[in-house]
């Protein structure tokens, strides 16, 4: 492989379904995805975490909800972010917020068995439809985040986990599927 590219270097061909049967997964049919464990999604995305995991996740790790996710002024449960810093040469100290389960410096989630549907399913978006595309198609801003990209032709057996994961996403969350 070549080095991982950002979504937005890409030249993208035209789009491909891979049918899991009730998800199918809309992808450009000359990228695949294959994650480069940066940990750029835990600090750089705040996600819409459900409800369900907030509870699960609560009871697992023996904590409070309110210890977990926080609600942003939109009513969205998203996880605690906390302030990591860091040097820059720009600016000598920089900061950034990331998830409250990211250890920075392995850039591992520890919760990773246990992390929400969301996280489990990153850097899909799934549709009321059941239909998952690149989050980078819906939302272009974080196009810059997300080094995880190569050439090549997708394949279903590549994509087989997050088609599970977004059919959980998609059973704790069908109130979620019609924003």
């Amino acid at each position: 492989m070549t080095r991982p590219l950002f979504w937005h270097e890409l030249k993208l061909g035209p789009r491909i379904t891979l049918d899991f049967g009730d998800i199918k997964i809309v992808t450009p049919d000359n990228v695949i995805f294959e994650c480069s464990r940066c940990g750029n999604c835990c600090r750089a995305i705040s996600a819409d975490v459900k409800e369900a995991d907030i509870i699960r996740l609560s009871k697992k790790l023996k904590r409070p909800p309110s210890e977990i996710a926080t609600k942003r002024p939109d009513g969205k449960l998203v996880l605690w972010h906390e302030k990591e810093y860091y040097i820059s040469p720009q600016t000598l100290t920089q900061s950034v917020s990331r998830c409250i389960f990211l250890d920075g410096e392995k850039n591992l989630c520890t919760i990773y068995e246990d992390r929400p549907a969301v996280c489990m399913t990153f850097p899909f978006h799934l549709d009321s439809n059941g239909v998952a595309s690149f989050i980078f198609e819906k939302w272009p801003d974080y196009s810059n985040y997300c080094p995880g990209f190569y050439y090549g032709t997708p394949n279903k057996d590549r994509y087989e986990d997050y088609a599970d994961g977004l059919r959980r996403l998609q059973s704790i969350t069908p109130k979620y599927l019609s924003q």
